[in-house]
């Protein structure tokens, strides 16, 4: 899957949505199944810095921008910082909730991102 930060006439979007409203998050969706292990690049297609943040499963680093991570980049996380013009590619597995009604969050931690649109739900099907 790849998760593409992005500004558009209207503001700061994830996949080209940009999230200020419900009704433009539910237009972006990402569904994922119970007991699956999803790997992820994020794309900053932007010149900014971006910090990714997932709700439901911590990650773990695989690379940045090709490159295997080191130091602080090693362990489990919830939130990475994504450069301008750069890729994150992440691991996670989802293990432990599912329902076909309420949402997590994915979202750009940075305030003033959020506020722009840099949103989007995740839900997480037993099937």
């Amino acid at each position: 899957m790849t998760l593409t930060w992005n500004f558009t006439p209207q503001g700061m979007g994830i996949n080209g949505i940009v999230g200020t409203s419900m009704e433009a998050m539910m237009s972006n969706v990402i569904h994922v199944r119970l007991g699956d292990t999803e790997v992820w690049d994020i794309v900053n297609t932007t010149g900014l810095e971006h910090s990714f943040h997932l709700h439901d499963v911590p990650f773990q680093i695989v690379s940045v921008d090709g490159v295997p991570p080191t130091g602080v980049d090693l362990g489990w996380k919830d939130t990475v910082e994504v450069g301008p013009e750069s890729t994150v590619r992440i691991a996670m597995r989802f293990t432990d909730y599912a329902d076909d009604e309420y949402m997590y969050m994915i979202h750009c931690h940075l305030s003033p991102h959020e506020d722009e649109g840099m949103m989007a739900l995740l839900m997480v099907m037993d099937e």
